[in-house]
């Protein structure tokens, strides 16, 4: 098989950004402050992380792609990452590097388990794909943000066989802000949500997780209404309602997006790249993208 992405652990993400290692939290809890001397091009190929991510943009800007999508992050902005998707940051080259300052925290799904949040409604895929993952930051957030990065940076290097309960605590405090925010934007952006619109809501996500996990495999709409222990009409009138945008839509756009990734960011043929998403060869593969992108696999992978 030819290479694919490279996989970052929190202990990778601990040595890239030169964050002091710890018993405590070598594999579940990392928060580091960057500022750019030159001297690295940090996550400059493209990559997935193994972790639940922020960036936050203290000073300067940088250019971070998800995807085969790319934001600009900006001072007071923060940008949020989900396991699973393909990242790369755009650092060397640009302007205002002398300025550039930042802070990442990264946190595993296993250190999360033990949280009190809903995390998946904090770090949801449906946000993540209908709204830009920035966050602009006010003043008194960014205040209170910073204040719990130097609880959490002492609390880091502390030897203490509490730090890890005390850091779960502090993480929950954070996403409840985070989530806060998250949802400030939205209202403001998509309008209030309603009560009424909690369960339909809550099927959609849970449709977008089914997909974000199973979509290299399974193309038809039954299988996540199964999955939901619903009727493929009904999924299907949900999911238009909710986002706009029907349900093979949704499938066919992250097949889509993933072949794009694949065919960008990788040295997988085109048959590699069939068989990875399951279709029965590279013809069925290559109408499926025409159909899609209005470009056959080689000329997008050329442009």
């Amino acid at each position: 098989m030819s290479r694919t992405y490279n996989d970052l652990s929190i202990s990778d993400l601990s040595k890239l950004f030169g964050a002091a290692p710890t018993d405590n939290f070598s594999e579940d809890f990392l928060m580091a402050r960057v500022r750019y001397d030159g001297s690295n091009d940090y996550l400059k190929f493209p990559c997935r992380l193994n972790a639940y991510c922020a960036f936050f943009c203290i000073k300067g800007s940088f250019l971070v792609d998800i995807n085969v999508t790319t934001y600009k992050v900006t001072e007071n902005t923060m940008i949020v990452y989900t396991p699973g998707n393909i990242v790369k940051l755009h650092i060397s080259g640009q302007h205002d590097l002398d300025d550039l300052d930042f802070i990442i925290v990264a946190v595993s799904g296993e250190f999360l388990q033990g949280i009190r949040l809903d995390i998946s409604s904090l770090f949801d895929e449906s946000i993540n794909v209908l709204n830009s993952p920035c966050i602009t930051i006010g003043e008194a957030e960014r205040k209170i943000l910073y204040d719990y990065y130097l609880l959490a940076s002492d609390l880091y290097l502390l030897d203490n066989a509490g730090v890890k309960e005390a850091m779960r605590s502090i993480v929950t405090s954070l996403f409840s802000i985070v989530g806060g925010m998250r949802k400030n934007e939205i209202d403001t952006k998509y309008g209030e949500r309603h009560p009424g619109q909690d369960h339909a809501k809550y099927l959609f996500n849970q449709f977008m997780m089914l997909v974000t996990k199973y979509y290299h495999t399974e193309k038809e709409v039954g299988f996540y209404a199964d999955k939901l222990c619903i009727t493929p009409k009904y999924l299907s009138r949900l999911v238009k309602e909710v986002s706009g945008k029907s349900a093979p839509q949704w499938i066919n756009s992250f097949i889509t997006l993933e072949a794009k990734n694949l065919l960008k960011y990788s040295e997988m043929s085109g048959k590699e790249i069939a068989a990875r998403l399951n279709f029965a060869g590279v013809p069925s593969f290559y109408k499926f993208f025409k159909a899609q992108t209005g470009m056959t696999p080689g000329e997008y992978k050329s442009i």
